[in-house]
């Protein structure tokens, strides 16, 4: 069954796991608990901490007995906040004796077990007591066996809130308060392509960065990152992409262009038709390339392969069988030269003018060769 909050309205719960400055694993859903993928969370990623120092921080949503089974069952150490089931909790506070509780700056703080409902074994809470007028108000931490000050599992358990920041920047930077889509799956795809990208950029910004940039939230990497200035220009019959990146970040870009950017091999394009094509186009295409054309050669005549392909030097990207006529791969209708001299463009483009050279009434309209379709073509990145 859906959940519903206290407006009424449908309410969908985001649960994250987080492994240091990491989003390790999150879960889309619509549960009537809002801890309901604790458990298979931590049994998909233990391994990542296990037999290293760690500590477990959880909100009071996992405070239930199942919950913290689970939190106990790893080993290490481990505080989760309960405010949801506090009355049996005061009752067993206010039963401790006075030697128990040690005055911390206003505040008294002492060690007691409490065996919840579902919990297989006793669990030991730090608590808190402060006097506000007339009453006292009790906070409550279930923690580790381990502790011996109550004080100081409490300093350590606010150390929590610096995750919690962390939740907080995913949601403002990447605009995740309100799902965008009314399918549950869609939202859970969503949210995951934005918990990827966070996690993409956080580990640029660890392993890539100086120290001086750490402290910098998501909307500053993106602004960095993603958000560059260009500017496209039509150069040397290509497309030519410009990027303007900070003049420190210049020897990152060069790093990251060298290692994932495609470089353009020796030689100029070459348009292969398809073999169940060949006889209808065999008129459109030239019949030779020049010997200076290179290895890629030029607008070849060789039909041979049986799909189209658009090859530029050692560089190919493969497309799905065709049969339409070529303005309706929306190529740019120019060759790609190396020089001013335009090998075999001459002969392919007056073939292409008489092809098409019919009446407007006679040609569907997808097969005008027009100057927005020669403007809307793929552009060829060059760094």
């Amino acid at each position: 069954m859906p959940a519903i909050n206290h407006h009424g309205d449908l309410a969908l719960s985001w649960q994250t796991l987080w492994v240091g400055p990491l989003l390790c694993d999150s879960h889309v859903g619509r549960p009537q608990d809002v801890s309901d993928q604790l458990r298979p969370m931590l049994e998909r990623h233990r391994a990542l901490w296990k037999g290293k120092p760690a500590h477990f921080y959880a909100d009071s949503g996992s405070s239930a007995g199942v919950y913290l089974n689970a939190i106990a069952a790893g080993g290490g150490h481990d505080t989760v906040s309960d405010n949801q089931w506090p009355g049996p909790l005061e009752r067993a506070a206010q039963a401790l004796p006075a030697s128990a509780w040690q005055e911390n700056g206003g505040t008294a703080h002492a060690l007691l077990r409490h065996q919840p409902a579902g919990r297989n074994a006793p669990q030991l809470f730090a608590v808190s007591r402060r006097r506000d007028g007339l009453f006292d108000h009790y906070g409550f931490i279930a923690c580790d066996d381990a502790p011996t000050d109550a004080a100081r599992v409490g300093e350590r358990h606010h150390l929590k809130g610096d995750q919690e920041q962390l939740f907080s920047e995913v949601l403002n930077g990447l605009d995740l308060h309100r799902p965008p889509c009314l399918a549950l799956i869609a939202n859970q795809i969503y949210y995951l392509i934005a918990a990827l990208a966070y996690d993409l950029m956080g580990a640029i910004k660890l392993l890539d960065l100086t120290d001086d940039c750490q402290g910098w939230r998501i909307r500053t990497l993106m602004k960095k990152l993603v958000l560059l200035p260009g500017r496209m220009a039509w150069r040397s019959r290509q497309w030519v992409a410009r990027v303007r990146v900070p003049g420190a970040w210049l020897c990152w870009w060069q790093r990251w262009a060298q290692r994932v950017w495609p470089t353009n091999g020796l030689g100029r394009p070459r348009w292969l038709w398809p073999a169940a094509d060949a006889p209808a186009k065999r008129a459109l295409a030239p019949t030779s390339a020049p010997a200076d054309a290179g290895p890629g050669g030029a607008w070849s005549a060789d039909r041979r392969t049986p799909q189209e392909k658009l090859s530029f030097g050692r560089n190919s990207i493969g497309c799905p069988p065709r049969t339409q006529p070529f303005a309706d791969f929306n190529l740019p209708a120019r060759p790609f030269a190396r020089s001013n001299r335009q090998v075999g463009a001459s002969q392919f483009f007056a073939g292409l003018k008489a092809e098409w050279g019919k009446s407007r009434d006679q040609r569907p309209l997808r097969q005008k060769v027009s100057r927005q379709s020669r403007d809307s073509s793929p552009l060829w990145l060059q760094n």
